[in-house]
């Protein structure tokens, strides 16, 4: 049923045209209102608005600078990487992208998912990095499907690239992305930078970061680039070069393969470190890539430590190497002279005690050339009787011990030189004297990294002039020299005829001591070495423990060379290594002939 129109009086239809043309004309004036105020009276604010809608700026990461030896060859450098990454605030369906793309990046779905969720606190635009150094296989792959993954992206840019795997790794460390932590420090600094975690890279991290550039750019609604609009460059980070000889490095390396230790070799007009290597390493590029969660805990719960940097924070007992310290401090505190002498029959009583020599048989009369040259326990027990714990402690500081050498590498432990206050405070308990007789071999609780032997011994050699160890030759950036420090020294208040004394102790040491294995023709070679106990001599098993490598004695040599105008000094340290005259000394007797060219 309808109605007919013809029901409707006229002058109602009439009335209702009226009132549909008013609608009509009302509707169209909004609409030029509408038109007007955008068009016109606001041109400016949309056009700039719908300008910010397609238009975008892009940083662009600047590549390090960077290392190389002494000698300008090249430590480590850059290289472009291709990252796939995940915006989670273009994805329209996840769970859907992520099972679409794990065959493509041979990842699976829970692994994506953790890389993900390592980021949930991350601003939504954030680009996750899912899989670093994409081959030119995957990209093309990604980038030609890119439509059917909303989200994905394939980015490029400049990444870390050591040429020399594990070589000088120690020194180096490595870089690694920026955590939200440092993140808050460092204004300059933006999410998902890279940045130094340890070695050389984090100490002159400000050196070889450079300056970030940008893109102003144009996209479409897939979020790629159409258009560069202006371009501002990055600028490339200083290049620093380094004190180490890569030659020599190199064969160091060869050398001290299959050992766990340190090999440290400073050049002695300068504190410059020529070699330093550190046993077990690392592979720095092992950051610079995305790892899985069992590689991280493969290398974090490693056995062996490869992390850290033995040279400067393995703190071990100095052993019989400490008794450079005590005929310093027994000759200039006049406690004992060039006529002085005892007698080793192999073992002596003090406070009740008695104490051993190394020789059981003994060395019979004992003056202080030869009990320097060969290590006798006697000889340096009775000195200890003489002295007390603050002065030993106080000529083990002036030869470096018990503090940071001020070597440019983070994280350097300083050791441990004891005192009645330290052990109060650490144990509750006084100091006994018969502990200063211990002290007095280079053993009870005192404790030193290779480092700080390395700058003792360059101090030796030089009379008393004790070098800064350091690695930094120079920093140079595109525009010439940044920075080139000069060499530190610092005069150590002990007679030069004590050191002469001493050092013909150490010239007999290798000559007919206990370090015979070190000795070259034709070169003066001085040292002293140390073989550390690990386990007591008291223990029942001691015989049989101490033939297994985790129960084998460490081994020291320090030493230097030429015996008159020295020119470098060496520190070899070899962990469980054994007898140091069987392991340290006849590998730093090839440090010796590698570096002045010997032949055996």
């Amino acid at each position: 049923m309808y109605i007919d129109k013809n029901f409707i009086p006229k002058i109602r239809r009439e009335c209702l045209h009226r009132r549909s043309i008013v609608l009509l004309i009302l509707l169209f004036l909004v609409f030029l209102f509408a038109f007007w105020n955008i068009q016109i009276l606001h041109h400016q604010e949309y056009r700039e608005q719908a300008l910010r809608n397609i238009n975008k700026r892009v940083y662009l990461q600047a590549p390090r600078g960077l290392i190389r030896d002494r000698n300008g060859r090249l430590i480590a450098t850059n290289k472009l990487d291709f990252t796939l990454v995940i915006r989670r605030e273009r994805a329209r369906n996840l769970s859907r992208t992520i099972q679409l793309l794990a065959p493509i990046v041979d990842l699976s779905e829970k692994e994506i998912r953790r890389r993900i969720r390592k980021y949930r606190h991350y601003p939504a635009s954030y680009a996750i990095p899912i899989r670093k150094n994409l081959d030119l296989r995957e990209v093309i792959i990604i980038k030609s499907r890119e439509e059917e993954y909303p989200g994905i992206e394939v980015t490029h840019k400049p990444m870390r690239e050591y040429p020399l795997g594990n070589t000088l790794s120690q020194i180096i460390g490595y870089i690694s992305e920026l955590s939200p932590e440092e993140y808050q420090k460092r204004e300059t600094y933006q999410l998902g930078d890279m940045i130094g975690k340890t070695g050389v890279e984090k100490e002159y991290e400000e050196y070889f970061r450079g300056k970030r550039g940008y893109q102003d750019v144009i996209i479409d609604h897939l979020n790629q680039i159409k258009d560069v609009v202006y371009e501002e460059p990055p600028l490339l980070g200083d290049t620093v070069e380094l004190t180490i000889d890569l030659d020599l490095q190199l064969q160091l390396e060869k050398i001290f393969d299959g050992y766990s230790g340190v090999i440290g070799v400073s050049d002695l007009s300068t504190g410059g470190i020529l070699a330093l290597v550190s046993k077990p390493d690392f592979d720095p590029a092992f950051f610079t890539s995305i790892k899985s969660e069992a590689e991280w805990k493969a290398l974090i719960d490693d056995p062996s430590d490869p992390l850290t940097n033995r040279f400067i924070q393995g703190v071990y007992s100095p052993g019989s190497t400490f008794k450079i310290v005590m005929t310093l401090l027994g000759l200039e505190e006049k406690l004992i002279d060039q006529t002085s002498g005892v007698w080793c029959a192999g073992q002596t009583s003090i406070y009740n005690r008695m104490f051993h020599c190394w020789r059981d048989y003994g060395h019979g009369w004992v003056g202080v050339r030869r009990a320097v040259a060969e290590s006798c326990n006697i000889f340096f027990y009775h000195l200890g009787r003489k002295t007390d714990i603050e002065t030993i402690g106080r000529y083990a500081r002036l030869l470096g011990l018990g503090k940071a050498t001020g070597i440019d590498l983070p994280n350097e432990k300083t050791g441990l030189v004891p005192s009645p206050e330290w052990k109060q405070a650490a144990l509750d308990r006084p100091w006994y004297r018969g502990e200063t007789i211990s002290v007095a071999i280079g053993q009870g609780p005192l404790l030193v990294t290779p480092a700080q032997m390395l700058q003792m011994i360059s101090t030796v050699a030089l009379r008393g002039k004790s070098p800064r160890l350091h690695l930094l030759k120079t920093i140079q950036s595109e525009d010439g020299v940044v920075l080139t420090p000069a060499p530190d020294f610092r005069e150590i208040p002990i007679k030069k005829e004590h050191f002469e004394l001493l050092i013909e102790g150490l010239f007999s040491c290798v000559q007919e001591g206990t370090a015979r294995r070190a000795k070259v023709e034709g070169l003066d070679i001085c040292g002293k070495t140390g073989t550390v106990q690990v386990i007591t001599k008291e223990n029942p098993e001691y015989e049989e423990l101490v033939k297994k490598d985790p129960f084998k004695p460490h081994s020291w040599f320090v030493s230097f060379a030429p015996k008159k105008d020295p020119r470098i000094a060496v520190v070899v340290f070899v962990e469980n290594g054994g007898d140091a005259s069987q392991v340290a000394v006849p590998l730093a007797a090839e440090v010796y002939r590698r570096y002045f060219n010997y032949e055996r």
